[in-house]
């Protein structure tokens, strides 16, 4: 199987295979517009991937303009050494990943603490009776072990079920509202490690097509992560300054396809790469292993493909179609009227590629083009529409680069 050449925008990760001594980790690179495996890399070792890319025709190499890696500073540096002309891309997913590991960690100490306490508790009671006493789960435990969710989850995922249901622990009718109260009275870090996350959270939600506005909201997030009295914010916020440049470069909005063939609006992220990622241990494990990894590239590579070559036989093209994708929620009466407005913005403006990639996200999110997110109203005091609204926003941070005031 020949590999597929590079576009002007690619997605780098390893997968643990440990098929051989040397193959324990290979390495997939794919294309991020159609989410077809470039290749697949015995290792992602130095000694294979260096000959590898320094193999690759110079024209392909200098024409890739996005990697979109996870935080690993090996493949950070691939910028460096194999592609002069693109910018280096962290998936934001690994970045929030990074929180709620740290947040995990803090809760099972805190666990610890908490569990020590009891049997202290317990081992004096003990004393004090003569015999082995035996007290039940602490609040604090029983709330830290099956509603920790409260803290690790995104606030906007949750779903608070408003109907009291009868809780044997507590042995009252509670609601989601009710544990997430107790579950913050616990310790006082909780609530407040719980808004810096969230505040990160927002900052990854709002900007999506906008890495201008997100250049500077960072600077703000990583003066106030790094004056703040946690610990795990404090290494945070140097994470983020020492990966800022490929974080700001996430939002930046490109098209691509889906599994359907219909085009989506997306932001640069090693989504689409994870799931590759995942065909690739299926298949290891639906074959009961490989011992030749060329035998399972090979396979891996014409079974992701969707039109791989066959005996010699070259690919034959298929043309896609290319429709806006809209969210599930969005229903199609809405999808019609939308439609249609997208339309006549479009007959209204002479739009660049990323205002027309920006403005199509938006309304796939089920917005009207006629208005805008950052509520920018105009001289009658309607709200303008959304070309309108982020040409006034670059003007207004080009004057802000240039020294000048937002106000």
């Amino acid at each position: 199987m020949k590999r597929i050449a590079l576009t002007d925008a690619i997605s780098i990760d390893e997968v643990h295979l440990d098929i051989d001594q040397i193959c324990q980790y290979a390495l997939v690179v794919q294309d991020f517009h159609t989410g077809e495996v470039i290749d697949l890399l015995e290792s992602r070792r130095q000694n294979v991937t260096e000959p590898y890319f320094a193999s690759i025709p110079k024209e392909e190499r200098f024409a890739v303009q996005y990697l979109i890696t996870d935080m690993n500073n090996e493949y950070l540096r691939y910028v460096e050494r194999y592609f002069p002309n693109a910018v280096s891309v962290v998936d934001s997913f690994h970045v929030i990943q990074w929180i709620v590991k740290e947040l995990a960690d803090f809760i099972r100490d805190l666990q610890n603490t908490i569990r020590e306490r009891d049997e202290i508790r317990q081992k004096k009671l003990s004393e004090k009776a003569g015999h082995q006493v035996r007290l039940p789960m602490s609040d604090e435990l029983y709330l830290l072990k099956h509603y920790r969710f409260l803290l690790l989850s995104n606030a906007d995922s949750i779903t608070y079920h408003e109907e009291p249901h009868m809780d044997r622990h507590f042995r009252c009718l509670m609601r989601t509202s009710d544990y997430k109260e107790r579950f913050f009275l616990i310790d006082p870090a909780l609530k407040e490690l719980h808004d810096l996350k969230e505040r990160y959270v927002r900052f990854n939600t709002v900007n999506a097509g906008k890495p201008q506005k997100a250049a500077i909201e960072l600077n703000q997030l990583i003066n106030d992560y790094a004056h703040c009295d946690h610990d795990i914010f404090i290494r945070f916020s140097r994470l983020l300054k020492r990966h800022r440049e490929p974080i700001i470069n996430s939002f930046v909005l490109m098209e691509r396809l889906d599994k359907n063939g219909g085009a989506i609006i997306s932001r640069l992220s090693n989504g689409p790469i994870e799931s590759t990622n995942r065909k690739a241990k299926d298949l290891k494990r639906m074959g009961r292993g490989f011992r030749n990894f060329n035998h399972f590239r090979n396979r891996f590579l014409f079974a992701s493909r969707n039109d791989p070559q066959l005996n010699g036989r070259e690919p034959v093209g298929q043309d896609r179609p290319r429709s806006l994708r809209y969210r599930n929620t969005v229903p199609k009466s809405k999808q019609r009227v939308l439609n249609a407005e997208l339309e006549s913005i479009l007959e209204m403006y002479d739009c660049s590629k990323d205002e027309l990639l920006s403005l199509r996200h938006w309304v796939a999110e089920g917005n009207s083009p006629f208005n805008n997110p950052d509520r920018i109203l105009n001289e009658a005091g309607l709200p303008c529409d959304f070309i309108a609204a982020s040409r006034i926003l670059d003007e207004a941070f080009l004057d802000i680069n240039k020294g000048g005031d937002l106000r």
